[in-house]
């Protein structure tokens, strides 16, 4: 048996598969914009304002907390406020429950992240914090 040569790849054989066409990327930016317009829409202010203004008023340091996808989300948003200059750290509820809670101070502002608002540790900190 002889080794049979193989012939180099063309442009078109190497060129990823689903390149979207213009007009779809196009279709595909509007329905995005659609989504992004309904969720402004419908977004409900003065919650989002009075909690922005906690955070402005906050004397301490504004403490998030959360479990798991919500705990990264909180992180997420710490390390966001931390970067624009606001005293912000993150505070993982587990460990607030087993001693670090001293950290909390009267003057703070704790933010707690729970997608189903029934997050145990959540619940069990949520007394010790006040």
């Amino acid at each position: 048996m002889t080794p049979t040569a193989l012939a180099p790849a063309t442009a078109a054989e190497t060129a990823p598969a689903c390149s979207p066409a213009p007009d779809s990327l196009q279709q595909l930016f509007r329905s995005q914009q659609r989504f992004i317009n309904h969720f402004f829409d419908n977004l409900d202010f003065p919650p989002i304002q009075q909690f922005c203004q906690a955070c402005l008023d906050c004397q301490g340091v504004v403490i998030f907390t959360g479990v798991g996808k919500s705990g990264l989300i909180a992180q997420k948003i710490c390390q966001t406020l931390v970067s624009t200059g606001t005293k912000a750290v993150f505070l993982s509820p587990q460990d607030a429950l087993h001693g670090d809670i001293g950290i909390i101070s009267p003057q703070d502002l704790l933010v707690c992240f729970s997608k189903s608002g029934a997050t145990e540790e959540i619940l069990r900190l949520v007394p010790f914090a006040r």
